[in-house]
């Protein structure tokens, strides 16, 4: 919840897309002892699968390691990623139902992305909700802000849940992009709104 990776934990404060620290050389290393083993696992089980598994990795010392597996997207990852991918996402689902994923070629937006979560004040703890949510119209075209613990009410937006919405905002540069969603935090207001302030602090 807190600057530098202190306090309670929490279901994700803010990402960047890409990750620096998945370099090609951490993406072999998956490959060959992560997603190679699960889709020879798959197959062994003789599972008819198509669909999305989401990987939960650490990578340290130069090293990659498996956490956990989701059969969803994962949140605020996702927010970040996919308004990169230059694909029409359904045309990859339909493909994978279809099992024909492999004739798609999946591109990306040469851009990076920032997510920062505006949460409840309180949050991960107690918090309150019903609080008015102002400023989300003042997003422009090329800014995107997720609802996720809000209600829309008598024609206004207000909390409802710990991790209230995701400010998402774009750049040719990770520190271009990261600068971006701060400036759209500050156009959104609610009251005991907090934010860390160091997404995508590299080490």
């Amino acid at each position: 919840i807190s600057e530098k990776e202190t306090g309670l934990n929490t279901g994700g404060m803010g990402v960047i897309a890409p990750n620096p620290y998945y370099t090609k050389t951490i993406e072999e290393k998956f490959i060959q002892n992560i997603l190679n083993s699960t889709l020879k696992g798959i197959k062994a089980e003789k599972m008819d699968f198509a669909g999305i598994i989401f990987f939960g990795l650490m990578v340290a010392n130069g090293e990659v390691y498996l956490l956990e597996y989701n059969m969803r997207m994962g949140d605020p990852e996702t927010q970040a990623v996919l308004p990169l991918l230059e694909n029409d996402l359904l045309e990859l689902v339909e493909y994978s139902f279809d099992k024909k994923l492999s004739e798609l070629n999946v591109t990306w937006k040469p851009l990076h992305a920032c997510c920062v979560v505006g949460a409840a004040g309180g949050y991960p703890e107690s918090y309150k909700k019903g609080d008015v949510i102002t400023g989300i119209e003042n997003a422009s075209d090329n800014e995107l802000v997720f609802i996720a613990g809000a209600k829309f009410e008598n024609g206004k937006f207000k909390t409802n849940g710990g991790r209230v919405l995701n400010a998402v905002a774009f750049g040719e540069t990770l520190d271009e992009a990261k600068k971006n969603a701060y400036k759209l935090l500050d156009k959104i207001k609610f009251d005991g709104m907090y934010f860390r302030k160091d997404i995508g602090r590299i080490k």
